[in-house]
């Protein structure tokens, strides 16, 4: 990889001008060592329980007079956390030597401070008249672990990620910092950063990745766009702000990249984990592989989900030499096997579309970046790149409808067939890949004069949770062309919605685009529908009980969940507290007295498994084995029996309470199949899911 070479060759040269700033003449030199006390961890392991020591690089190192607290001479540790100062002096002084948790060696300071603004530091004993003309072997300094707030940290092992964190990013593009950089410990619950400082929580001090995601926030912030969109956030959301999840993603695939850069093995995922002290897989608080999503396989999709950008951004700066579980390194076809436009590997590719193309942008998203990889030219490989962002569903690849982007053009849309092939609004010019983003899909369908029609779009699959950022504008023609009627958000979510009766016979058409300033792009899907459908008789519209709120609609199709064979009292469960869901289940009465099993999968919906000619809509995972090996038992009560005489049967999913925190976002599908006299399935119903959360 080119930045690997450059960050190595970056950290020689520190190490040689830290043996050069010295004066000429000495009467004395004055030399030790510097190490602090690490704790190494592991995606499966959390915190191993091994505690190496570790030096302390680049740090500030002072030579004081004890008495005065004059400075006699400053220096730095080298790559080593050695340190070598020729002091010019004469007779007797008492001499103190102190390691500060500071460093210039990337232009501007960085620098670890406690809540008090204090830059943390280590010093020896004082050498009390000690003779200036006699050399002065301290030995090693060592900081080992710092029990505050509660819990362990060490500052110079945050230190240690501004080196690593600032030294790849230097690699990869950027320039010597221009500011002053902090990070503060212990600084309450959360980490977060503002401005040029990080505010790592107590609990932090020794999560490597959680500094280096807040680093990254930093350096955002001096080379990229001062401001940043703020809130809370979790992986597992494929419908969060997406300038959100786009700086938030970014942040996540900056540690993992810096990481591999300086060496370290396994270095591609994402890992929060206890400073209680506590070892092992109980150490683990929060995580993320980047090279598959787990463990949020299921739910690690779309533009607006900050694990699936940093997924993508992975993708596109590991390569084959990358040290971790995937046999060769890399699964992607961005592999470093082949340069870029100016032998430019994937990461520094990444790092000029952020200086360029995001940097101009208003309200950046990941979109921008894409962009800006094509920007300010093509940089080759356009299809790798597409394959790289189309995997984790990324809607940045034109649909196989296209060009359809006028009436002549439009696709046919039957009238109540249900909700067409995922669609998506983008389209780049011809031989491109990109931009992309204001393009609009035209449909076609016919009508009646005088039939009520509801003509609306959804998220992609009917993801209760989006799966996508778009925000879709429906424009619904007449067969002359003129305008029948516009809507932005009247459906679910983000979705459009026109509803009316027909005023003339013949070809109507649906338009969908966007208007939105940075939803620009996306996924979706959309259908014809002939007005007046109520499945459950309650006298109210289908798509007015979803938005109302008195029916459910969980799985995101438009209708409500009780007129399908599976549905759920509730969508999601808190891990703190425990809860049941109550599922409900109608098979028809043709299939009363059969057998019923219902499984699960923490892996999502889609493809699913076919078995005698039955699609069960589930991914086959460790979860699906347990309730197939388990049926009837905890968790999934009365998973097992025989539908009653209406063919119906109720089941429960019950959660205890304090559930591993570590699976807060995971979504749980459950569907289940019906067994017919031959000892074949002969039915399957619709997924349900339930989704864990923190309260």
């Amino acid at each position: 990889m080119i930045a690997l070479a450059r960050l190595r060759l970056a950290w020689a040269a520190l190490a040689l001008l830290a043996a050069l700033v010295a004066p000429a003449q000495a009467d004395l030199v004055i030399s030790g060592s510097a190490r602090y006390v690490d704790r190494e961890f592991s995606f499966d392991s959390g915190f191993t329980g091994v505690e190496p020591e570790l030096p302390v690089r680049f740090a500030t190192v002072r030579v004081i007079e004890a008495a005065s607290g004059a400075i006699l001479a400053v220096s730095a540790t080298d790559a080593s956390g050695d340190f070598s100062i020729p002091i010019v002096g004469s007779g007797q002084m008492d001499v103190i030597v102190r390691v500060v948790a500071r460093s210039e060696a990337f232009g501007a300071a960085v620098r670890v401070t406690n809540v008090a603004n204090q830059v943390y530091s280590m010093a020896t004993p004082t050498f009390a008249g000690w003779d200036l003309s006699t050399d002065l072997d301290i030995g090693t300094l060592v900081s080992p672990k710092v029990f505050a707030a509660g819990r362990f940290g060490n500052p110079f092992n945050l230190l240690d990620q501004f080196v690593v964190g600032v030294g790849a990013a230097q690699a990869i593009g950027a320039p010597s910092i221009p500011q002053d950089l902090q990070m503060t410990w212990p600084a309450g619950p959360v980490s977060f950063s503002s401005g040029t400082e990080s505010s790592i929580a107590a609990d932090d001090g020794y999560d490597d990745l959680v500094a280096l995601h807040e680093l990254a926030h930093l350096l955002y912030h001096l080379f990229v766009d001062e401001d940043q969109q703020g809130g809370s956030h979790s992986f597992g959301e494929s419908d969060q702000d997406p300038r959100l999840s786009f700086t938030e993603g970014w942040a996540t695939a900056f540690a993992a990249l810096a990481r591999d850069l300086a060496g370290f093995d396994d270095s591609g995922f994402y890992l929060d984990a206890s400073g209680t002290g506590a070892t092992g897989p109980a150490s683990i608080q929060l995580r993320l592989r980047l090279e598959d999503g787990s463990p949020f396989i299921g739910s690690t999709e779309g533009e607006a989900n900050e694990g699936a950008v940093a997924c993508t951004l992975w993708d596109l700066v590991d390569g084959a030499e990358t040290r971790g579980p995937v046999p060769g390194g890399d699964d992607d076809p961005v592999d470093g096997s082949f340069e870029f436009e100016g032998g430019l590997d994937g990461a520094q590719l990444l790092w000029r579309a952020l200086e360029g193309t995001v940097a101009a942008a208003q309200d950046a998203t990941v979109l921008d970046l894409w962009h800006g990889l094509f920007a300010p030219s093509d940089p080759g490989h356009g299809a790798e790149l597409v394959e790289v962002v189309t995997a984790w569903k990324l809607g940045f690849a034109a649909d196989a409808a296209e060009p359809d982007d006028g009436l002549a053009a439009a696709r046919l849309l039957d009238v109540g067939g249900g909700w067409s092939v995922t669609r998506t609004l983008y389209r780049p010019p011809p031989g491109a890949y990109a931009p992309g983003d204001g393009d609009g899909d035209f449909h076609r369908f016919t009508l009646s004069q005088g039939q009520g029609f509801e003509v609306s779009t959804r998220y992609p699959g009917g993801n209760p949770d989006a799966g996508t950022f778009v925000d879709p504008l429906l424009r619904v023609r007449r067969p002359d062309g003129s305008l029948f009627g516009q809507d932005d958000d009247s459906g679910v979510g983000r979705n459009a919605l026109v509803a009316g009766i027909a005023d003339a016979d013949g070809e109507w058409y649906a338009e969908v685009s966007t208007q939105h300033p940075f939803r620009r792009a996306g996924s979706y899907e959309v259908r014809v529908d002939l007005a007046g459908s109520d499945c459950n008789g309650n006298g109210i519209p289908d798509e007015q009980d979803v938005l109302a709120g008195t029916s459910l609609d969980l799985d995101g199709d438009g209708g409500p969940d009780e007129c399908q064979p599976l549905s759920a009292d509730l969508g999601s469960l808190p891990l703190l507290f425990g809860g049941t869901q109550t599922l409900s289940l109608d098979a028809g009465a043709a299939h009363a007295g059969q057998l019923y099993w219902i499984l699960g999968s923490t892996t999502g919906t889609r493809p699913g498994i076919a078995v005698d000619g039955v699609l069960l809509p589930l991914n086959v995972d460790a979860y699906t084995g347990f309730t197939l090996a388990n049926p009837g038992f905890a968790p999934l009560i009365g998973g097992l029996g025989s539908l009653d005489a209406e063919g119906k049967g109720t089941a429960q999913f019950a959660l205890p309470s304090g559930v591993s925190l570590s699976l807060v976002g995971t979504v749980v599908n459950h569907a289940f199949f019906v067994v017919g006299g031959s000892q074949s399935l002969v039915f399957a119903s619709n997924p349900i899911p339930i989704t864990f959360t923190l309260f």
